[in-house]
């Protein structure tokens, strides 16, 4: 029986995020949910804070015996299937897509980036758009991807080149550690803004 460790944090108040963790339905084994303090450490910042919950949610995937890591932002409003189809999907790090907001990208794009040497862009890489998610296959490799609602592997959670100090190195220790991330646009997440309007994708 698989077990999956469905992770998230108590920061915003926004209770159709929690129910959406709570109403996951998965074939193949069962869903624990985690709540924890966004903010444990007052003083430090966001940051900080969050790699503190990834270390801990490693440590508890470790010590007693789960398959998965899921691991979702507390303004995420995940579909009923989205634990099923990114496991279905058989990749050691993916995730689902939704938006991100404006003032954080500088404009209305999905939560991955991919390489695109001929963009328009200043960098070798970019956002996706929802005209990539409608050419390309369901499951593909990014370059990036935000941490909204993301499954990770117990082959993964288990790396001793993990380094959960910020999200950034979060980031890069999927790559330092050998593995690559994956997304998966038929997962299509809602993301609540502070001011509670909803972005669907």
């Amino acid at each position: 029986m698989i077990r999956i460790l469905l992770a998230s944090s108590i920061f915003r108040n926004i209770p159709i995020a929690r129910r959406s963790c709570y109403k996951q339905k998965f074939n193949d084994g069962e869903i624990d949910v985690f709540f924890q303090r966004f903010r444990p450490f007052i003083e430090d910042n966001a940051t900080a804070n969050y790699a503190w919950q990834m270390r801990n949610n490693i440590k508890i995937v470790r010590e007693s015996g789960y398959n998965y890591l899921m691991y979702v932002g507390d303004d995420i409003i995940l579909p009923d299937n989205a634990v099923q189809v990114l496991y279905d999907s058989d990749k050691d790090v993916i995730s689902g897509i939704h938006r991100l907001f404006k003032h954080r990208a500088g404009d209305d794009h999905i939560n991955a980036k991919i390489i695109d040497h001929t963009g328009k862009q200043d960098s070798d890489d970019r956002y996706i758009t929802m005209d990539d998610v409608s050419r390309l296959p369901a499951v593909f490799q990014v370059h990036q991807a935000d941490f909204g609602c993301m499954l990770f592997s117990r082959k993964f959670c288990m790396n001793d080149g993990l380094n959960f100090d910020g999200e950034p190195n979060m980031i890069n220790s999927i790559f330092y550690a050998g593995f690559k991330p994956y997304i998966n646009t038929d997962v299509r997440c809602g993301h609540f803004h502070f001011g509670y309007k909803l972005l669907n994708v």
